[in-house]
């Protein structure tokens, strides 16, 4: 240990130090508002200089065995996809385990969780109609009624489609979604408002073919349509990893997926670009990725979306190894016209290790800073420095993950990790739960409630302020690509306040602004004006 290593280690640092420490690494300057003690100081002064890049204010402890996640299963299982999600209105997040058979005839091997604020999760599975399986999974609400239904998709034809009771017990979803029992083909699911009538409406992709859209009359009865309006009809190529969101700002729903080969040969030869279809409003799609800056993607890596240099709009990221062309990340300029600078935003060379085909990341502020950051592989974590660069860190975790979540799972206030192992490693085939041990009590939850055919909020977007500075923007998006719970998490480790200003923006246009927010708790903002606060606090002292 040379003596500026040995320097951090008797100088005690603590997370809001390291916080400060990540800003002024890309500035190289202390504001006159900021105040730090002198060793502080001196400690950030000495970082500054140090060869090592990055000190990590992340911790995580494995919480797989002690929270009763572990699972046993036989070689014909394979573990695939996690959905996280509040399925009996306790306010904490649980949990879908699903398993991948290896054929439309296997028994389904799967697992349904209650979690509690201690992370102890209690395994409900003989509650449901049927396990259910497949390569996608996602809570949404399906009909309406406050309560999240589950989804399951696959190309082996084992999907499903069931119904919730309020309580988390599952049952077949009525005769108003086609092909609900063991027939619902596909792969990833998104959900969104596709011709802007208020209601949520479904989009299934698939390996080998075209999207496939599962309308919403308004009464929530379910007609299955072909995507008219793909590029790729008649080729051999196939489209998923979609996400429905709002990429041009314009008021209505757009889709971005991942292009790519269908098991074919000559994958490498393919186009591989990001797919961007932008809505005209009507619920008609017009394709841009060859205008719009997205022709230089990568062939299928997990695919996130994000507000990552805090500008009020959606960037997109394809996680790709180096070794077949490194990570992609394309900066919105809030039109939706994308412009790739990986190597800006310290991406270059940084490329995730082992599995990306198949792997699904995902997105949050995972140290509570005020800025949004990624993980994927379970462990590797992009860690934003509130600018919009990044630094890789890995987590001091046990597994490898092939999916990962990150959700409030033990009502805490920060972002857990869990997800799926991946199932060919030795001690694969199982799940993981990471408890995020960072919680500096600085952080808000938003719930958006937007009426009676959209109780969740599914692209309501959220605006978190202190006085004319934005903390934070966020859209409630619903997909089995990127996972999240249908509530947005606010990290606000970055800001000297005890209260900030909300504005939500519902998908109808209308808006509401909620004054002095106390931070430390969670809130729901609901389309008829009222607000529903401090639903949890976890003790913040300001």
């Amino acid at each position: 240990m040379n003596r500026i290593h040995l320097a951090f280690a008797i100088i005690p640092i603590d997370t809001q130090t390291v916080h400060k420490y990540r800003a002024l690494k890309m500035t190289y300057s202390i504001k006159a508002r900021e105040s730090i003690d002198f060793f502080s100081f001196l400690a950030i002064s000495l970082l500054l200089i140090s060869p090592l890049d990055a000190l990590s204010a992340l911790q995580f402890t494995d919480r797989t065995t002690e929270s009763g996640l572990s699972t046993t299963h036989s070689n014909v299982y394979r573990t695939w996809d996690v959905a996280v999600g509040d399925i009996n209105g306790d306010g904490v997040n649980d949990l879908y385990a699903m398993d991948h058979a290896q054929g439309p005839n296997q028994t389904l091997q799967s697992y349904l969780f209650l979690s509690s604020s201690n992370m102890s999760l209690t395994n409900i599975t003989s509650t449901m109609v049927t396990k259910g399986g497949g390569q996608a999974a996602l809570f949404t609400d399906l009909d309406a009624d406050g309560d999240l239904d589950l989804m399951t998709s696959s190309n082996d034809g084992v999907g499903v489609v069931l119904s919730n009771d309020g309580n988390g017990k599952y049952s077949w979803f009525n005769s108003d979604f086609p092909d609900a029992r063991y027939h619902f083909d596909g792969r990833e699911i998104a959900r969104g408002d596709i011709e802007g009538d208020g209601d949520l409406d479904t989009i299934v992709g698939s390996h080998g073919h075209d999207m496939t859209i599962f309308v919403n009359d308004g009464n929530n009865v379910y007609t299955k349509q072909a995507f008219d309006n793909i590029l790729l009809r008649g080729d051999d190529l196939s489209v998923t990893l979609q996400i429905m969101a709002d990429f041009d700002n314009d008021g209505d729903t757009d889709i971005v997926s991942q292009r790519m080969s269908a098991w074919i040969s000559g994958w490498g030869s393919r186009p591989t670009t990001v797919d961007l279809w932008l809505n005209d409003g009507s619920g008609k799609f017009r394709w841009v990725s060859d205008t719009h800056g997205l022709m230089d993607g990568t062939e299928e890596a997990p695919l996130v979306i994000g507000d990552f240099d805090n500008d009020a709009d959606l960037d997109i990221v394809q996680l790709q190894v180096d070794s077949k062309g490194g990570i992609r990340f394309f900066e919105n300029d809030g039109q939706a016209h994308f412009t790739e600078n990986a190597a800006q935003r310290g991406f270059t060379g940084n490329g995730p290790t082992g599995i990306t085909w198949w792997a699904k990341a995902s997105v949050g502020d995972l140290d509570n800073d005020g800025d949004l950051d990624i993980i994927n592989n379970g462990r590797e974590v992009y860690v934003n420095d509130g600018t919009g660069h990044f630094t890789k860190e890995r987590l001091s975790v046990t597994y490898n993950g092939i999916v990962t979540r990150v959700a409030d799972m033990d009502d805490d206030g920060d972002l857990d990790v869990v997800g799926a192992r991946i199932h060919w490693e030795a001690n694969g085939d199982g799940y993981y739960i990471y408890r995020n041990d960072t919680n500096d009590k600085r952080w808000l939850i938003v719930k958006v409630d937007a009426g009676p055919k959209n109780p969740y909020g599914v692209g309501a977007k959220i605006k978190v302020f202190s006085g004319a500075k934005l903390l934070g923007y966020r859209e409630m998006t619903n997909s089995s690509t990127m996972h999240l719970p249908l509530e947005a998490h606010f990290g606000l480790g970055g800001c000297a306040c005890s209260n900030v200003r909300v504005e939500v923006t519902f998908p109808d246009g209308s808006s509401k602004t909620v004054d002095a927010v106390d931070i430390g708790q969670k809130i729901k903002v609901n389309a008829n004006g009222s607000i529903t606060s401090k639903l949890f606090t976890d003790g913040f002292e300001p």
